[in-house]
């Protein structure tokens, strides 16, 4: 299987290339969901593209304090046809994650503090990625990496995002 070494959760393909989601609706104030660990045992998706281009769809999914992440190529925006340049196996990343404390965003909203390290960079010493996280009727939202300090960048906890981003939401998958 070929591996990709993703040093940053999900939203590391986004700080890359800025991207977006298809899906632009703001929801209202969430009402968060009741779960102490709104992640365990959950997966999640995306299809992210930007300016129309061919659409990545990131699939991530949680267990135990664990996370995997795998990146399927799309010739599409929309995530509906395959790229025939697709691996015979998606690219993918693993790592651990925690759920910290539960934050109010500056415009209000409940979400919680969020730290991963994937398993490549505990091995370089690295300290992960802070962020925020919330879910809310199935939808996941993560930190907006354009406030909080940082320009892409979560090594830190002063870069931690402090609003979420409505614009790239992850659907919730039942398997």
């Amino acid at each position: 299987m070929k591996k990709l070494i993703i040093p940053l959760l999900g939203v590391s393909f986004l700080s890359a290339c800025g991207g977006s989601s298809n899906d632009s609706a703001t929801p209202a104030k969430p009402t968060p969901e009741t779960s102490t660990d709104i992640l365990n045992d959950t997966k999640w998706q995306a299809c992210l593209s930007i300016d129309n281009e061919p659409g990545l769809l990131e699939v991530f999914e949680f267990k135990d304090g664990r996370y995997k992440i795998f990146a399927y190529s799309y010739d599409d925006p929309d995530c509906k046809q395959i790229s025939a340049n697709q691996f015979d196996d998606p690219l993918e990343g693993e790592g651990e994650y925690t759920l910290g404390e539960r934050v109010t965003t500056s415009a209000g909203i409940e979400a919680y503090n969020y730290h991963n390290v994937s398993d490549y960079d505990k091995q370089q010493g690295s300290k992960g990625c802070f962020d925020i996280v919330e879910a809310v009727q199935g939808t996941l939202y993560w930190g907006d990496k354009s406030t909080g300090g940082r320009d892409g960048d979560c090594e830190t906890e002063d870069m931690r995002p402090v609003e979420l981003d409505y614009t790239t939401p992850y659907h919730q998958v039942y398997d």
